[in-house]
């Protein structure tokens, strides 16, 4: 037969070590508290920018856009510092081409990142935004 005066102080055994262990916690926490210190604010110094040099630069670079029938759809790419590559996809046929090859003969891969792809023919260099996976 179960004896019941055991169960009830086994339980409470194990409930009142574990509310010991929960007590000594409670106060090492309260012994070890972190200290705040004091910290005075610092003045940044104000800075002054003289915007007009930038707007100069501006007006006198010449940017040339072209629009120009590129045929291919970017449907992928990969965008990383030593291989990146573009997935270009003209009616049913897929290509995927590397950094520096060719794309019919005319266009080569200069750069790929998540915003724009740069390719060039000849001396021109055709940038196209970006907009797979947006």
């Amino acid at each position: 037969m179960i004896n019941i005066s055991k169960i009830k102080f086994t339980s409470l055994s194990i409930l009142s070590v574990v509310s010991i262990a929960i007590a000594s916690i409670l106060i090492n926490t309260y012994v070890s508290k972190p200290v705040f210190l004091n910290i005075d604010l610092i003045e940044v110094p104000k800075l002054d920018i003289n915007l007009s040099n930038n707007t100069d630069i501006k007006e006198n670079q010449e940017i040339k856009k072209v629009e120009t029938s590129f045929e291919y759809k970017i449907i992928g790419f990969i965008a990383g510092e030593n291989e990146s590559s573009v997935i270009v996809k003209k009616g049913n046929k897929e290509q995927v081409i590397t950094l520096g090859s060719m794309l019919d003969k005319k266009y080569t891969l200069i750069s790929v990142t998540r915003d724009e792809i740069v390719f060039q023919a000849n001396d021109n260099l055709y940038k196209i935004k970006n907009l797979v996976g947006k």
